[in-house]
């Protein structure tokens, strides 16, 4: 049996074209019934998004691997497939990562953008670029929510910004206080109860990520 024809090859092989979307029916039911088990139990581990380097890295040692003369299959096979299946749950042959989260705000006084100092009547603009679930929220000293995005609304216009979710919001500035910016990401985030502290607390307790800006003072 040559190297090609040996068991570890044909189940690499076989990953490879499922990573690329292309495999058909494996010809052994039981081995492929034994990766799905593995593919399952690998997708249950937390999230971490493999850098592209490493993922580059993974399939050059693969193919190394199956080029190698006199390599011992008997030996080989199981961490080759392995690995090749780890390169198909986290990420793909060749997947971009997703990109994170960013979180902008700026301060509009009569049609022009100013700096960080902002006064009554001003109009506060936030926007949020994500690749899932999330909301803006804008809190007045901590204690009030005075802007809340999740998607299209009176104040807020959902979109695409290429690959992500974009979300932007606009709010007067019509009292004096501390505006919190503040972006949850995660299909986790609970909903509000109208103190930053605690919603924040709250937020992290149930897994969202969070993201905020300076805070914008109106005196």
């Amino acid at each position: 049996m040559t190297r090609a024809d040996s068991p570890g090859a044909r189940d690499e092989a076989w990953l490879r074209s499922r990573a690329r979307g292309e495999a058909g029916a494996h010809p052994d039911p039981g081995q492929a019934a034994g990766y799905e088990r593995l593919e399952r139990a690998l997708g249950e581990l937390p999230r971490h998004d493999a850098p592209a380097s490493f993922r580059a890295d993974l399939s050059r040692a693969l193919d190394r691997e199956v080029r190698a003369p006199g390599r011992r299959w008997l030996y080989s096979a199981v961490p080759l497939a392995a690995a090749a299946l780890a390169l198909l749950v986290w990420g793909g042959v060749g997947a971009p990562p997703d990109e994170p989260p960013t979180l902008a705000h700026e301060i509009v006084s009569g049609g022009v953008v100013r700096g960080d100092f902002a006064a009554r009547g001003d109009l506060l603009r936030v926007r949020a670029r994500l690749s899932g679930e999330g909301e803006l929220r804008v809190y007045r000293d901590g204690s009030e929510i005075v802007l809340r995005c999740r998607g299209a609304g009176e104040t807020c216009r959902e979109g695409r910004d290429g690959g992500q979710r974009s979300l932007r919001g606009e709010l007067e500035l019509s009292a004096p206080g501390r505006y919190d910016v503040v972006l949850l990401s995660g299909k986790s985030a609970p909903r509000p109860a109208g103190r930053l502290e605690d919603d924040l607390r709250a937020a992290r307790a149930a897994g969202a990520k969070i993201f905020q800006e300076p805070p914008v003072t109106v005196h």
